[in-house]
């Protein structure tokens, strides 16, 4: 007995040792990407919204490094208003997520820019609920919204927020998830989560130069659902039901104030099929859309390993709508 728990012991050591000299030896000659890292270099661009859980902060500049992929270098202007870039046309505004915001790509690079109109992204949120309270809240009245629903989490992203509701419609909306920091950076709780498991990677996550080496190489995050299933659809009824009564709400709003609405649907990277965009064009009640399906079978248009679309995916979408509006 004595033996086996000596060599048991010998081996946990000769273990422990060896996944110390890996970690110390990566941390010289190979370092990897950490949370730790990506959290120092997040973009300071945000703030506390007052009825959305986050919203853009008026004239700030920040850097915004790809630390992961290495795919991007770019400077982010936000002007007086609180919208990227500048000489922003108020008459048109675009409002959506980081495809919206232009996500890698430089100010004059994003679409918005290339048509010379108000990009709205991030000032709205990330969801098309945020998106009825912001629209509802503008201190400007455009002539033309252009809304950019991006297929590839949306729907589930309505499901991070907590609703105070009326009449089935939100009044105020608090996010589960995000927060933002004293610096200006976008938080995500689940980072700091109190379960163990959660604890236990995010910990790895943050500090571990072999964990990190293991999780992008091996794609440890490969647990996404897939929205171009049919059983998707049926496991977020309750987000997409929020998501059509936001739509409704925002069709309501522009139909009342005589400002046109146009509804961008941007596909995910490599998406198999169009059923996201079938689904999301039935619910919209004959709201004028720009399916852009085809673009997601053109890599070119997309970062090699982000998930985005780069500078051409920006001119290719500017070249598609600039008729439109």
């Amino acid at each position: 007995m004595k033996n086996v728990l000596k060599n048991l012991l010998i081996l946990l050591v000769t273990i422990l040792m060896t996944l110390l000299t890996i970690e110390l030896l990566l941390r010289i000659f190979m370092p990897q990407t950490t949370l730790s890292d990506i959290e120092k270099r997040a973009i300071t661009i945000f703030k506390d919204g007052d009825f959305i859980p986050f919203t853009t902060k008026p004239n700030s500049r920040s850097e915004w490094v790809d630390l992961l992929h290495h795919e991007f270098h770019v400077n982010i202007t936000i002007d007086s208003n609180g919208f990227r870039g500048i000489n922003n046309n108020l008459n048109i505004i675009s409002i959506g997520d980081s495809f919206t915001f232009g996500y890698g790509v430089q100010d004059n690079e994003t679409y918005s820019y290339l048509l010379n109109i108000t990009n709205a992204g991030y000032y709205c949120g990330i969801s098309p609920d945020t998106y009825y309270l912001c629209i509802k809240n503008l201190k400007y009245k455009p002539k033309i919204i252009l809304l950019n629903i991006f297929v590839g989490n949306d729907i589930t992203d309505i499901g991070d927020n907590e609703w105070v509701e009326l009449n089935g419609l939100p009044t105020k909306i608090k996010s589960r998830i995000y927060y933002v920091d004293e610096q200006g950076r976008l938080r995500n709780k689940q980072y700091i989560s109190n379960n163990f498991y959660n604890t236990i990677g995010n910990l790895l996550w943050r500090h571990s130069q072999l964990y990190n080496l293991i999780k992008y190489n091996f794609n440890l995050n490969k647990n996404k659902e897939c929205i171009t299933c049919e059983n998707y659809w049926t496991n977020n009824k309750e987000n997409f039901d929020k998501f059509v009564r936001s739509m409704d709400g925002i069709k309501d709003y522009t139909d009342k104030n005589n400002i046109k609405l146009l509804v961008l649907l941007i596909p995910a990277k490599s998406q198999w099929n169009n059923l996201p965009q079938q689904k999301v064009k039935q619910s919209l009640n004959g709201v004028e859309t720009v399916d852009l399906f085809d673009m997601s079978q053109n890599q070119s248009l997309y970062f090699k390993k982000d998930i985005h679309i780069n500078n051409f995916g920006n001119k290719y979408i500017a070249d598609v709508i600039k008729w439109k509006i």
